[in-house]
């Protein structure tokens, strides 16, 4: 779905934030993007979604060159959530989650009928279709990331990016949003998030990308990132990983020493 080549580029000249980058990323795929502050996550994500154009190299979503996409056809492909975006004005959840048919909407055009169909569906699907008529400002860390990935099925679009999904929630709804994230995946979309916490990025993901000196490294199972021992050298500090089998499926813990 994510076909990325020969991909570099710097902000200055003489500094180059990603270098020679190489990645095919398919649906069906959770990845967690990992890897300090400054390392070039938040550019590799505006990378793929258009928003910043390479230096060198080529990105293709879908087998299209995104140069040849319009902003339009790329919001069809690509949903972004972010971590906590603010709204100038007051919208409840059903509205919130009807921009997301915006790019289905002509210009000067009203929601039709099928596009509020579609809204409930989809919140009923994320599973609260009960908050549609909940202000946004009035909701709960997790209720509203889970509002925002509503919005983003709504443009239909079959990669969702997210930018630290779980960063300000308490623990309940972390596991909620996480949840709902692996359902998706399950489903066959492609989920791409960046993460400061190995250890939801190893009980959580499919797959693996660390980003250090420019370069994008591609673990492509939980064994072959542990086996490598790279986040304890990617965090300076020595890390023990531990393996926990659970009733709901195997966890992590990752224990500095």
């Amino acid at each position: 779905m994510v076909n990325i080549e020969s991909l570099s580029f710097s902000y200055k000249e003489n500094r180059r934030i990603l270098q020679c980058v190489n990645l095919k990323l398919h649906k069906g795929e959770s990845i967690a993007l990992l890897g300090r502050n400054g390392s070039g996550k938040t550019t590799l994500i505006r990378l793929i979604m258009g928003f910043l154009e390479p230096k060198e190299g080529k990105i293709e979503l879908c087998g299209i060159p995104i140069s040849q996409l319009k902003r339009n056809d790329i919001a069809k492909k690509i949903a972004y959530i972010p971590q906590n975006p603010n709204s100038a004005f007051p919208l409840t959840v059903e509205d919130s989650t009807l921009l997301g048919r915006a790019t289905s909407i002509s210009l000067f055009s009203s929601p039709s009928k099928k596009d509020r169909e579609m809204t409930r569906y989809t919140l009923e699907k994320i599973g609260i279709g009960h908050l549609k008529n909940r202000y946004m400002d009035t909701l709960s860390g997790g209720e509203k990331q889970l509002a925002l990935i509503a919005r983003a099925l709504n443009q239909e679009a079959s990669i969702l990016i997210l930018d630290e999904p779980t960063s300000f929630l308490d623990y309940t709804n972390q596991l909620m949003v996480l949840d709902k994230i692996e359902a998706l995946r399950k489903e066959g979309y492609l989920i791409l998030y960046s993460t400061h916490s190995p250890e939801q990025a190893l009980s959580n993901a499919t797959r693996f990308l660390i980003l250090d000196s420019g370069k994008c490294e591609d673990y492509q199972s939980v064994d072959s990132l542990i086996k490598s021992n790279r986040l304890s050298s990617l965090f300076e500090r020595d890390i023990e990983i531990k393996r926990i089998e659970t009733k709901g499926g195997i966890r992590y813990i990752c224990i500095p020493l």
